[in-house]
């Protein structure tokens, strides 16, 4: 368990947020979200494989605190992306009306701390700034969440700036996510 380094973040001090980490016996470092395609899972990932697969989900959320001063959305790109890109286009209009920005590739790419040198793991979607297409598998971890549930239906994944409020952000991730689910609802 790692204990996380950004303590001066509301939500995240020293022993209010860590990181559940595994190494995989070729050495490589795995939290719990990223261990979805190993063959030697801990059993509660094993219990997280079991439940997709059995309730076979159309839609999977999976939110996300993470680098940046605004939201932003990493999706597995599936083949018809018009529904994900307006329910991105939903949720993003909910998260500039509460006054937060959207963060664009170049501001993420600055705060990214990603460890690979392949760079066509995050490629920006040119219609819409803050969404972009995720190929986890070239960034050299296993699948996490959003690209496992891809297999199964419309994989979802958004990422919230851990620089505001906890209060602020909780409800803004929240309230994006109902208003891109009900988009998707029309779109089914």
């Amino acid at each position: 368990m790692l204990i996380n380094t950004n303590s001066d973040i509301e939500g995240s001090g020293s022993m209010q947020h860590c990181y559940h980490t595994i190494l995989d016996k070729k050495g490589q470092w795995l939290h719990l979200n990223r261990y979805l395609s190993e063959d030697h899972v801990p059993p509660e990932v094993t219990a997280v494989i079991r439940l997709v697969q059995t309730i076979n989900p159309g839609l999977t959320c999976d939110l996300h605190e993470g680098n940046g001063s605004g939201f932003w959305m990493p999706i597995t790109k599936p083949d018809n992306p018009d529904p994900v890109i307006q329910m991105t286009g939903a949720f993003f209009d909910h998260i500039k009306s509460g006054g937060y920005p959207i963060t664009d590739y170049d501001d993420w790419k600055a705060t990214d701390q990603t460890n690979t040198e392949e760079s066509n793991w995050l490629l920006p979607e040119p219609s819409l700034t803050g969404l972009f297409w995720l190929n986890i598998l070239l960034k050299n971890e296993g699948h996490n969440l959003i690209t496992y549930s891809h297999l199964f239906g419309t994989a979802y994944g958004t990422e919230a700036p851990m620089e505001r409020p906890l209060n602020r952000r909780t409800n803004e991730i929240t309230n994006g996510i109902l208003a891109a689910i009900k988009v998707w609802k029309k779109t089914q």
